[in-house]
């Protein structure tokens, strides 16, 4: 039986020509917009519309209650605009540095991305692996060019 140390690592096997494309990164299909969905609300991410994301950050700025409303696109994609009072938060990054981003208990979550994929998708990895710490409700909200 082979141990842990003897096993072929994930990154000898890593191939850097997957990882380095060339060009723009393609629209996400609609078929993966809907499996998204699909896997977000199994995980209890609920997709939210905008005039909620609007009146949720009257109320947050108001001090009634904490939003956390993040951003979990690609750096350029974030500065290249986002909706208003949101905050970077790669979608990977977030899942593996929770606490770097969300510090109130209790606090409302809204994850936002430009395709509906990568929200839900980050939303239902935040459920599955943290779910004991995630604590407070998640909800999904997509097309950042609608939104402005």
């Amino acid at each position: 039986m082979r141990n842990a140390m003897t096993r072929p690592s994930a990154w000898r096997r890593w191939n850097p020509a997957i990882v380095h494309l060339v060009g723009p990164r393609k629209p996400w299909s609609a078929a993966a917009q809907k499996d998204a969905a699909q896997v977000a609300a199994r995980f209890g991410a609920a997709a939210i519309d905008r005039e909620t994301v609007a009146a949720w950050t009257a109320e947050a700025e108001a001090g009634s209650r904490t939003l956390y409303l993040l951003d979990v696109r690609t750096a350029e994609e974030f500065a290249a605009g986002t909706w208003p009072a949101a905050r970077h938060a790669p979608g990977g990054q977030l899942v593996q540095a929770t606490d770097e981003y969300l510090a109130t208990r209790g606090a409302r979550i809204v994850l936002v991305d430009g395709e509906a994929v990568r929200a839900p998708m980050t939303a239902a990895w935040l459920r599955q692996h943290l779910l004991m710490c995630i604590l407070a409700p998640m909800y999904c909200v997509a097309g950042l060019s609608k939104l402005r």
